[in-house]
């Protein structure tokens, strides 16, 4: 999701669920307490080369075979992001 304007947790986080709810799936298990609300995260400027990169080695694969995935539970991923975020909108 791009954001434009200012960045105000509440209304920005607000934004994101309206658009998340639209979606069958994550409405029902948000409504069923499964989902919490979203949280945004900002990394580092190179973060999504530097993925790329890390995901080519690590996998013995060409660069352009790595795609950025947008949501994932693979907890080595997600630990990986984690070291790279410079903010967080809750």
């Amino acid at each position: 999701m791009r954001i434009l304007g200012d960045i105000n947790g509440p209304s920005i986080i607000a934004q994101l669920n309206e658009r998340l709810m639209c979606d069958a799936e994550y409405k029902y298990w948000f409504e069923q307490g499964r989902i919490g609300p979203p949280t945004i995260r900002f990394v580092s400027s190179s973060s999504f080369q530097d993925f790329r990169e890390w995901r080519s080695t690590t996998n013995s694969i060409a660069l352009a075979q790595v795609k950025i995935p947008i949501a994932t539970i693979e907890q080595t991923l997600v630990r990986w992001m984690e070291n790279r975020v410079v903010a967080e909108v809750e």
